[in-house]
């Protein structure tokens, strides 16, 4: 059997027509794209001159809303039909995707992360973190500041994450390289993830792997692998009231904040990388496997 080459974005350090050219004269088995940038294009496209097997990671299928025609549209639809095998971060869109074309083949995978920290006892703060910029209405900013201007004392909201039209707003902190991101989450009481869609949401998973209890709603991939008042709190999408009362019980209960952190660094620890690697190795071999039983 050929060799199997996985690459990420960090595959790309080298540049895109380099990689390219070393799929072509790679020979290789199967190809596995993250589509994370629209120039991963290239790669399938080479991929698809070698006649590899190919599969590719998408991390959202906003995509595929009607009437959207924008060119990352295009691209990504053109991406998915080169695809034999595409990997979704939770079920609700892996059965879109076998809904809108029926002769692919989906699977679930997760994000994973490299490590864990346990801690020792609740963090004082009052401080609510909010990863997803401004501008962007999927993310849920307005429902999120509803819910912290009903609690008295109002918590200490800190936006972090894009703002392409530069709007104003006292709690933006602006975007944050990963390891300064990090140390400011270490300080946050609770991570806030309103979104009215996530695939999978990294953040979420990023302060649960910091013992950072999380709220996020039920719109969000990653909640299909937690349990609600155990390891996170899930509420309805779009629901001030139920975020609210979260928000009240994580800023006011140490009990439960540290039973949630606790269980939430436990939750993360099963997405370490060489765990999540596996499942991608499994499920690559699958591929393989399928495709010479037929030939």
């Amino acid at each position: 059997m050929r060799e199997t080459v996985t690459e990420g974005s960090r595959g790309l350090s080298g540049g895109i027509i380099p990689l390219a050219l070393r799929i072509i004269r790679g020979r290789y088995a199967l190809v596995h794209c993250i589509v994370v940038r629209d120039h991963m294009l290239v790669l399938l496209l080479a991929a698809v001159i070698a006649r590899c097997r190919i599969s590719v990671t998408m991390h959202d299928t906003l995509f595929l809303n009607p009437g959207n025609t924008m060119m990352t549209t295009v691209i990504k639809r053109l991406i998915l039909r080169l695809s034999g095998t595409v990997l979704c971060l939770n079920q609700q869109d892996r059965l879109l995707i076998e809904r809108s074309h029926p002769g692919i083949a989906a699977h679930i995978i997760r994000h994973g992360i490299e490590a864990v920290e346990l801690r020792d006892s609740p963090n004082d703060s009052k401080t609510v973190v909010f990863g997803g910029g401004i501008g962007d209405p999927v993310k849920g900013l307005e429902i999120l500041e509803r819910a912290c201007q009903s609690i008295t004392p109002r918590p200490d909201l800190r936006i972090f994450g894009p703002n392409p039209r530069g709007e104003q707003n006292p709690a933006y902190c602006g975007e944050m390289e990963r390891i300064s991101f990090a140390g400011q989450l270490r300080q946050a009481r609770v991570t806030v993830v309103p979104s009215r869609y996530e695939s999978f949401s990294m953040i979420a998973l990023e302060s649960m792997s910091l013992g950072v209890p999380v709220i996020l709603t039920d719109r969000c991939g990653i909640a299909d692998h937690l349990r609600t008042m155990e390891d996170c709190i899930v509420v309805p999408y779009g629901d001030v009231a139920r975020l609210s009362d979260a928000l009240r019980l994580l800023l006011e209960n140490d009990a439960l904040w540290m039973t949630i952190s606790r269980n939430g660094s436990r939750t993360a620890e099963t997405f370490r990388w060489n765990t999540v690697m596996a499942e991608y190795r499994t499920i690559f071999n699958a591929i393989l496997s399928a495709k010479e039983v037929q030939v």
